[in-house]
């Protein structure tokens, strides 16, 4: 029996829910900011599926192993952008998001 997630990994589930749940009560009095911060969260998400929708799993272990990292460093980027009072895990960014999609474009 394999764990899908580290034992670091569940441990951070409950700062994510609480990151959830801030985002929840800001959102309701910013909704409008909130509307424009995940359009900037889902494009790095949708540019992240379909990278993974190309990549035989098979095939490409190391590929497949940088997607997961950039999912987790996806969720860091949420708490940056959503609930700023939550301390991330590592620093993340825009500028590092992107670094981190190009290297997975240009791996085999």
């Amino acid at each position: 029996f394999a764990l899908r997630y580290t034992r670091e990994r569940l441990r951070r589930l409950p700062v994510y829910m609480s990151a959830l749940l801030e985002r929840a009560e800001r959102g309701l009095l910013h909704l409008e900011k909130d509307r424009i911060e995940n359009v900037a969260v889902k494009t790095f998400e949708e540019r992240c599926e379909a990278i993974a929708g190309s990549v035989d799993p098979a095939s490409s272990s190391d590929k497949v192993k940088a997607i997961e990292e950039f999912r987790w460093m996806l969720q860091e980027y949420r708490i940056s952008v959503f609930a700023p009072k939550i301390r991330t895990l590592y620093p993340v960014s825009p500028k590092r998001l992107e670094r981190k999609l190009e290297e997975i474009s240009s791996m085999q």
